[in-house]
């Protein structure tokens, strides 16, 4: 409960200190044994580096015979009497007698003890019961080998052999039993309070580096949460600036990304409201107007002043109908009845239903449309596309002018081009034509240049169909839609 509790500042200075303490104090421990176990062993091993006289005696008495010592293993008089005859300490004194040699360092060089003069004969008891011999398999043959819990061995040779020939046989010497020297004490002791101040030192250095680590996570976290408080709120125009490139810092970008996408989305929810208000605001001014200048008695209700009103009605019902289609595309709700359709008969259609309002405009409709083209769409919602489409050409588009259309196919998708001939919008206008409410030219009137939401409609459902629909400038001089369609819709 206690963790559940901790901020998570502190669990990261936790959990990264404990884990430093754990491996220094594993280390440590590790360090002071193999230490410890290390230094007895050299001491033996330097021990028995001084055991040159003996073993040439032992190489000169070799009995090639019987492998071995006969005579000096037949009784353990007979092995200690040859190892106190032959022993030289050579160098170094041996471990019993460290310690009165140190008492007397002070008064004799350090170089005394590496000159000091052979001794034949004076090993100390203790050292004689901690030397054994070995024959080539390891066995033991004399004196006692692992007297102590250590033991150290030097091999024996012929005379005249290398030293990269068979042993002949080995020489065992044996850890000393009870304490160790005061030398070897005050060895490991100083070796033990300089691990111990390297541990506190990388203890110390571990939390620090501890303490940095979680600031350099935390800070960027903390203003991420403040952010995200900030964005429940409504409040869209806080970005956060660092200069991360880690995992952190992707993620700060993609708050930033996530912050102006809400803004924008935003704006365009206001300029959709506003933009909506203002569409529906002008038709109904007119209505209301007529209409109270007919109760007023202002005007006389003819037929054609009621037809009018029936067509401002219209185009008012076009309206909100457009508006209702933008609306549920972009929440998801525009549903498609997907079936396999005849291309060029949905086309063919579209263009019978316009021709006779090309035919009083002047306008030339040519077709270039593949007849077995078959695709998986909307009927209803593609024959709007192309109503629309060519109403737009109609609108446009100069008396005793064209529009050309073409259908062909690819492996997956079907290519529709609908063109027509001057003019031609800016080619700086082009990029915003589907946009809602948009218009080329913003003094036209709304009764000649409709609603504004013709071209965002088909890109909704072209959209919806998995395609895409772009405009660009035509060859023929006018405005080129170009329509791309999978021939199964998903």
């Amino acid at each position: 409960m206690l963790w559940r509790r901790l901020s998570l500042t502190n669990k990261i200075l936790v959990t990264i200190s404990l884990t430093a303490m754990i491996i220094v104090a594993m280390m440590a421990g590790l360090v002071a044994l193999s230490m410890r176990d290390g230094f007895a062993k050299y001491l033996l091993q330097t021990e028995i580096n001084r055991f040159d006289d003996l073993e040439v005696a032992l190489s000169e008495l070799y009995d090639p015979a019987s492998n071995g010592w006969p005579q000096l293993v037949s009784t353990e008089e007979s092995w200690l009497t040859f190892v106190v005859e032959n022993f030289n300490p050579r160098a170094v004194p041996p471990l019993e007698s460290q310690e009165s040699l140190s008492e007397t360092a002070g008064q004799a060089r350090p170089e005394q003890f590496s000159t000091l003069p052979p001794r034949r004969g004076t090993a100390p008891p203790l050292l004689i019961k901690r030397i054994g011999l070995l024959d080539q398999n390891g066995g033991v043959l004399a004196g006692s080998p692992q007297v102590g819990s250590q033991m150290v061995t030097r091999a024996i040779f012929l005379p005249g052999r290398p030293s990269n020939s068979e042993p002949i046989g080995w020489i065992s010497l044996s850890a000393p039993l009870g304490e160790r020297a005061e030398s070897e004490d005050l060895f490991i002791e100083s070796q033990y309070r300089s691990l111990l101040i390297v541990s506190l030192m990388a203890l110390v250095l571990s939390f620090g580096m501890a303490v940095i680590l979680a600031r350099q996570f935390l800070n960027p976290i903390r203003e991420l949460t403040e952010g995200s408080s900030r964005l429940a709120s409504g409040n869209f125009t806080t970005l956060i600036s660092h200069r991360r490139h880690d995992e952190l810092g992707k993620l700060m970008d993609d708050y930033n990304i996530l912050t102006k996408s809400l803004a924008a989305s935003e704006e365009a929810e206001r300029k959709w409201i506003t933009d909506t208000s203002h569409e529906l605001q002008t038709p109904l001014a007119i209505l209301r107007a007529e209409i109270e200048a007919l109760i007023d008695g202002v005007r006389t209700p003819t037929a054609e002043r009621l037809q009018n009103l029936q067509t401002s009605v219209m185009r008012l019902s076009s309206l909100v109908a457009d508006i209702n289609t933008l609306s549920r595309t972009r929440e998801g709700g525009l549903s498609l009845n997907l079936e396999e359709v005849q291309l060029a008969s949905v086309i063919a259609e579209a263009v019978s239903s316009a021709r006779n309002g090309f035919k009083a405009a002047g306008i030339e409709i040519n077709l270039d449309v593949q007849s077995d083209l078959v695709l998986s769409c909307d009927r209803f919602r593609l024959r709007q596309v192309f109503d629309n489409l060519l109403e737009n050409s109609k609108r446009y588009t100069s008396p005793n002018g064209k529009v050309h259309i073409q259908a062909k196919e690819t492996s997956s998708q079907i290519h529709i081009v609908i063109e027509d001939s001057a003019p031609s919008p800016p080619a700086e206008s082009i990029q915003h034509l589907f946009k809602r409410f948009y218009r080329v030219e913003q003094s036209r009137s709304r009764a000649l240049g409709g609603s504004g939401l013709g071209l965002s409609i088909c890109q909704s459902i072209i959209s919806a169909h998995g395609g895409k629909i772009e405009a660009q400038s035509s060859e023929f001089g006018g405005l080129k839609i170009a329509l791309s369609l999978p021939k199964q819709a998903t």
